[in-house]
């Protein structure tokens, strides 16, 4: 068997040759790598020493890559993803790097460098670096990706060799294929057995550190200038366009063309590119049950992401899709080669021990935000923290905490199996979580940012069994009361304050919906066998009805007079419906959607349907949402019309009904839609996502008006962001019946809706080309519709 090729990273070795620090004066400056001349990636023009076969192939990878970047071409990110000789040119780099990483990763790596530098006069980067920055970060992304492998649970070696314990990597199901009635897996299939994903070789520690350092200047330049209170499952939602775009993407499993073949690109017109042409037996992009892996982990996806126009041409989507990228560079380094990164995040934590800056530099931090940690990583990092918290001013505390959040968060979804066995088989932590939830409570105590802290005792609180106890016993009404600290009962704190009136309402709210979110990923326990952290939910899925049906002066949160958190509140109503009876949760979903409340509440609703489906995949225990479905779908169906086309409902008097104008939601950037915007694209991603909310409200005798409807909404006046998730949702739609089963006896009637919306989109988009005059982009953006259609039509078994 012929040896291994060594990676050129493994030959990393000191010389004069040191790359500049990415570290500002806040930062702690990581060793960059120090190089050969004859194992840089490439060719020196200062030594006679010629480059090795691989260097040189990597060398011209590199250099087609770098001189098609949109700041050196001139064209849009678009454009570049639908080069046919760009997608061979990625294929060959992510083939190359299952034995090369080190060398690929290091040359994109430093293209990354030079490009964090390009800063224009006014302190801001020009759209065409940043679609580079994110062009090369996929790049780079899918090469670390493709190096992870799987192994079934009933393989795994029992001795404590060179393989990982089966609880301490994430786990992914195995399922083979979406599930008929909707776009991903059914709970049935979720439940079968899982492979467990065995971490990728290690890079060369100093090429890691400089990958991390660039990582960590990136980070920083996508970093938000001020942190805002979120629940946990909406850390990042801004209440804009990509927000809703994103949600049926891949960190939820799927891509446009998972249901049909996606046509031969038109020259000229964006297309996705094709996963790897040659998958190696360990890529998660080989054939078989495992290909499914990806469908749970975002992270370890192998299939390269489109980028759509729309978020091409915007700044702010821009910065979140690197930052999201970024993100799972550092994850897979993070998996690779933990101790480097372990290192940096001490550095960090000892530094802001010791600064006496009153703004320190925090964006270290985030490094752990981003890890794969397992249940042993996650102990380094507390016990880490739980030594330094104390020295920690002020200032450094909120930071620290807002990162130890997300980290534990992570965690939870990573590796579902250790957050269980830690409650439900009593497996404890090492008292980890316990000592940095003391500290913390105390430390939050002479502070009034509450937002900083109280969402990280919530989540501590959750992951700590015997806290969690202690203050269920406690709090239960004619139980026994222990000994327990009274001044440490955080529940009792957060039911206090949850009324709308108190000071501290909304951090109370975001933490009681985040204590509900963690008992939701525990599975049920057999028997009758009491789990405190469920049985606290319960209480604190009480309490939050109350806030909502008592928002501001004893009135509904749909009253208020004021801007709301769109995303907080559908967090709140997901978790109504998980912990309360049915009848009692649907009530208030219907009332939020009544013809008079405004586009913002129903978004709330959209928005927690979206929430309960997706996690329902991960979580086959969950609630079934089916009776929600049923007792929504129509009324969402008739919604959309009437918001999409602009006109008011009607009631069965036949008198005309109006939304409200106000609750408003809120804003947190300059780049958003009008509500009425916002809530039809949320409701396009929730057919998208599961389909049969739209086909199941079909009735045979609604048929013959479905033409007049759908042009009536092709031809109503909107922004050219719901124009292009609209023709993309009836795409799906429409693919949808194609794959759909012949026997099944709703299949007629299916495909009669086709007969009657494929004509309708066609004279639609087609009088659309007619009058956009030399609007390029949207001429694009319509011929690429028309031809997906057409494409459907000519090839009804594809």
């Amino acid at each position: 068997m012929p040896a291994r090729r060594t990676s050129a990273g493994n030959n990393i070795a000191s010389s004069s040759r040191v790359h500049r620090s990415n570290g500002s004066n806040h930062s702690i400056s990581a060793q960059s790598p120090v190089l050969q001349a004859h194992n840089l990636p490439y060719a020196s023009s200062t030594t006679n020493i010629p480059p090795s076969p691989q260097q040189k192939v990597v060398q011209v990878l590199i250099n087609r890559l770098k001189n098609k970047l949109p700041c050196n071409s001139g064209i849009s990110l678009t454009e570049l993803e639908a080069d046919e000789a760009v997608q061979q040119t990625v294929d060959s780099l992510v083939e190359l790097s299952k034995d090369s990483l080190d060398m690929i990763s290091l040359a994109l790596t430093e293209q990354l460098d030079k490009l964090s530098k390009q800063i224009e006069g006014a302190g801001f980067r020009s759209a065409d670096v940043l679609q580079s920055q994110l062009f090369l970060l996929k790049v780079l992304s899918l090469a670390m990706a493709s190096r992870w492998g799987l192994r079934p649970d009933d393989t795994r070696p029992n001795s404590r060799g060179t393989q990982p314990a089966p609880s301490s990597k994430p786990a992914t199901p195995d399922s083979s294929a979406p599930s008929g009635r909707g776009r991903h897996g059914s709970a049935d299939q979720l439940s079968t057995p899982t492979t467990t994903l065995v971490e990728p070789p290690a890079l060369d520690d100093n090429c890691a550190r400089y990958i991390i350092s660039v990582m960590v200047l990136i980070l920083r330049q996508t970093a938000p200038r001020k942190h805002r209170l979120a629940s946990a499952a909406n850390l990042s939602f801004d209440a804009s366009f990509q927000d809703f775009e994103s949600v049926e993407s891949h960190e939820f499993g799927s891509s446009d063309d998972i249901l049909g073949a996606v046509p031969p690109v038109i020259s000229g017109l964006p297309r996705t590119m094709n996963r790897a042409r040659h998958p190696s037996s360990t890529s998660l992009n080989s054939a078989g049950p495992s290909s499914s892996a990806s469908s749970r982990l975002p992270q370890h996806s192998v299939v390269y992401e489109k980028t759509s126009f729309m978020v091409a041409r915007s700044i702010l989507s821009l910065h979140s899709s690197i930052a999201k990228y970024t993100g799972r560079i550092i994850y897979h380094l993070s998996a690779s080669n933990w101790a480097v990164v372990l290192s940096r995040i001490r550095q960090r934590i000892h530094s802001l021990a010791g600064s006496a800056d009153a703004e320190p530099d925090t964006a270290d931090l985030q490094l752990i935000t981003h890890s794969a940690l397992d249940k042993v990583k996650l102990v380094q990092c507390l016990q880490e923290l739980s030594s330094l918290l104390m020295n920690l001013k002020t200032d450094a505390q909120v930071p620290v905490s807002i990162a130890l959040r997300t980290a534990v968060w992570n965690w939870i979804e990573l590796c579902p199996d250790e957050f269980n066995e830690a409650l439900l088989s009593h497996r404890r932590l090492e008292g980890a979580p316990e000592r940095v939830y003391d500290l913390l409570f105390d430390l939050q105590e002479n502070t009034n940012d509450k937002a900083g802290a109280w969402p990280t005792l919530a989540v501590l609180l959750s992951i700590s069994y015997d806290r969690m106890k202690a203050e269920y016993e406690t709090n239960a009404i004619g139980a026994h009361k222990t000994n327990y600290r009274k001044e440490r009962n955080f529940t009792e704190l957060l039911l206090r304050n949850l009324p709308y009136g108190s000071k501290h309402s909304e951090v109370s709210i975001v933490c009681a919906i985040d204590v509900c979110r963690a008992a939701s990923r525990l599975r049920p326990p057999e028997g009758e066998v009491d789990v405190p952290l469920i049985s606290t939910a319960l209480d604190l899925a009480h309490e939050l009805k109350l806030t909502l049906m008592k928002w501001t002066k004893d009135k509904p949160f749909w009253e208020c007079p004021d801007e709301i958190d769109v995303a907080m509140i559908a967090d709140a109503l997901a978790s109504l419906y998980r912990f309360l009876p049915e009848d009692e949760s649907i009530t208030i979903f219907l009332q939020c959607l009544e013809p008079e409340r405004s586009e913002a509440v129903k978004i709330c609703v959209v928005k927690a349907c979206l929430a309960l489906i997706v996690e329902g995949w991960k979580l086959p225990w969950q609630k079934s949402v089916t009776p929600l479905k049923e007792a929504l779908q129509t009324r969402l169906n008739a919604i959309f019309f009437s918001v999409y086309t602009r006109r008011s409902e009607v009631d069965t008097n036949g008198s005309s009904r109006k939304s409200a104008i106000r609750p408003k939601a809120k804003r947190y950037t300059s780049e958003t839609l009008p509500d009425r915007d916002l809530f039809i694209l949320s409701l396009l991603t929730l057919w998208r996502t599961d389909i049969w909310w739209y086909h199941d409200c079909l009735q045979p005798g609604e048929i013959d008006g479905v033409f007049a409807a759908c042009v009536t909404v092709y031809s109503a006046p909107a922004d050219p962001a719901v124009k292009w998730s609209l023709g993309r949702t009836f795409r799906y739609l429409i693919e949808s019946v194609v794959q759909f089963p012949r026997d099944s006896p709703r299949y007629p009637l299916l495909v009669k809706w086709v007969e009657e919306v494929g004509p309708a989109i066609l004279a639609s988009v087609a009088n659309h080309l007619l009058n956009l005059g030399t609007d390029l982009p949207s001429q694009r953006m319509f011929i690429q519709q028309l031809y997906e259609i057409m494409y459907c039509y000519a090839n009804p078994e594809s």
